[in-house]
Order: structure tokens, then C-alpha cells, then sequence
């Protein structure tokens, strides 16, 4: 499968993806600051627009940034490409909130409970909603959500307070895609072993995991292989930039022998700008070329 991701065309974007493209700070289209210290890397927030809850009063989400967008060129893309179409970034519940709060904080909210997190989330999450009826009215096949839940052994929450608190979001917002006909694609780096199976239970259609060896290949293999279909790679932060020629044709043979399979699939993640994430690009082609040469379904 040919996958084409469509960009939001907005002003909105444009000046992010400018802003982005060199080192120094810009301001977010929800108003917090961010550092960018890597040209073409998104960059860290360094000023929090709700660092301080005595400011949620007069803060609103950026409403004019869906309800001023333009996706027509999602028609013309469907007219001239018969490749799959997923949405830019849409929903990204826990991420939004780490922006808009800052990390530290937004952990000390979840531990303590507190109830502006409630109601901040809830304006998160009906804008989200929003921007994704948008998409589904347009002619893409498929929603692109992420939330980066793990770490390198855990998730970065309690699996308990992540199924009272986010899980029910994500019901709500998966069955709005689910209704409009089209598939949920989801990405979430990190070792989130332990919500894989509500993420299933809740119909998403295709699992973006970029650290297999984080995940475990063969864990993920034994309890999952057939049941979702995944879109990974050779580990981003491991195999793919460091790895050598054997250790990359190990690691691609056992990904399709232990997650692809008839029933579930498997799509393979290539990244194209290969410089911004210092990826060697003869890694890139022989991960390619092996899966080329043994997919048992091309």
C-alpha cells in the first residue's frame, strides 16, 4: 500500500513549517512558545500558554484555524493519486495537553486530580472532535492521531488512570471515524505494551510503532500479530541509525515473519527525509530492498 499523508493547507501551517525549518523560537497556533534547536525538527515548548491555571479563564482553543481551513486539495489529490490518503495530525489528546501545560505540570494534574485538567481535556477533546468531522468530510481514507505514551520500559502514566481518563476520549473519537467510514491510524512511540489491547478493543485499524525493540518484536508478535494492522520499521533510534547490514536484514526478516500476516498486514514506515533524522540512506535502501525481496504478499 502506497500511503500519501495530506498536509493541512493553511496559513497557519505554512508559517509552522517555515518556523520549523530554522533554529529559534516561534509561537504555536494554540499560543505557546516553542524552541527549535534543530532545523526541520518540530522543537520543545519553552513557554507553556497555560503554565498558570489562573489563565484557562479567558483561553480558548485556536477555533479559527478549523473553521477558516481549506482541505479542496484533498479532492484533487484523490482525483489524480490512487494512493492511500491519511489526514495530517489530527487528534493527540496527551501530547496537546503537555503543550499547553507544560510536562511536569500536566503530571503533577493527573496525580493530583485536578479539576481544571477535567475541563481543559474536555476543550481538547471537542476540538478535536471538530477537526476531525472536518476530514471526514472531506476524500482522505484514513485519520492520522499520535500520542507518544511510553518510555523506554513503561508507560508514562498509570495503565488505570489512562483507561479513566483518556480511553473513553478515544472511544468517542474513533467511532466518529468509524461512522464516517474511514480507518483510525494511530502512532504512539514508546513501550505502551500495556493499552495495546484496550487500543484494539476500541477498533483501531492500523498501529504506527516506530521502536520495535523498545516494544519487543517478539511479545508484540506473540499477543498481537493478526489482530491490527501495523505500520512500523527497523527501530528508529537503534537499528535504522546505528545498526549494520546484518543486524538491519535480522531485524527486517523478523518483522515480517512475526507481525505481518494475512489477516492483520503490515505497512512499512520509509522515511524519505532522511538528513533532519540522521538516518544513513543505505540503511533506508537495504531495509527496503529486504522487504522487497521477502514480503510474501507483493
Amino acid at each position: 500500500m502506497d500511503i500519501e499523508i495530506i498536509n493541512t493547507d493553511s496559513e497557519q501551517a505554512q508559517a509552522d513549517e517555515k518556523a520549523t525549518a530554522q533554529a529559534g523560537t516561534y509561537t504555536d497556533d494554540w499560543g505557546s512558545v516553542c524552541q527549535v534547536t534543530e532545523p526541520g525538527v518540530i522543537g520543545e515548548v519553552r513557554i507553556p500558554i497555560l503554565e498558570d491555571w489562573s489563565d484557562l479563564a479567558t483561553f480558548s482553543p485556536p477555533w479559527d484555524v478549523l473553521r477558516g481551513r481549506d482541505l479542496s486539495h484533498v479532492k484533487c489529490a484523490r482525483e489524480t493519486s490512487d494512493k492511500f490518503l491519511l489526514s495530517d495530525i489530527s487528534a493527540r489528546p496527551f501530547e496537546r495537553l503537555q503543550f499547553l501545560r507544560g510536562t511536569e505540570n500536566l503530571f503533577i494534574d493527573l496525580g493530583y486530580g485536578k479539576s481544571e485538567l477535567y475541563q481543559l481535556l474536555e476543550m481538547v477533546h471537542v476540538f478535536y472532535l471538530e477537526d476531525i468531522r472536518g476530514w471526514c468530510e472531506s476524500d482522505v481514507d484514513g485519520i492520522f492521531m499520535m500520542d507518544d505514551w511510553g518510555s523506554y520500559q513503561y508507560l508514562l502514566i498509570n495503565p488505570t488512570v489512562w483507561r479513566e481518563i483518556f480511553k473513553p476520549r478515544y472511544q468517542s473519537v474513533f467511532e466518529a471515524v468509524h461512522s464516517a467510514g474511514w480507518h483510525v491510524w494511530l502512532h504512539s512511540d514508546g513501550h505502551i505494551n500495556a493499552i495495546i489491547e484496550d487500543l484494539l478493543e476500541l477498533d483501531v485499524d492500523v498501529l504506527n510503532l516506530q521502536q520495535p525493540l523498545v516494544n519487543g518484536i517478539d511479545e508484540i508478535g506473540k499477543r498481537f500479530a493478526g489482530r491490527v494492522c501495523f505500520e512500523s520499521t527497523c527501530d528508529i533510534q537503534k537499528t535504522l541509525p546505528f545498526g549494520s547490514p546484518d543486524e538491519i536484514r535480522k531485524e527486517s526478516r523478523q518483522l515480517l515473519d512475526k507481525w505481518a500476516t494475512s489477516k492483520g498486514g503490515f505497512i512499512l514506515s520509509v522515511y524519505e527525509n532522511t538528513d533532519d533524522l540522521q538516518l544513513p540512506k543505505e540503511n533506508v535502501a537495504l531495509m527496503v530492498e529486504i522487504f522487497l525481496k521477502h514480503d510474501p504478499w507483493l
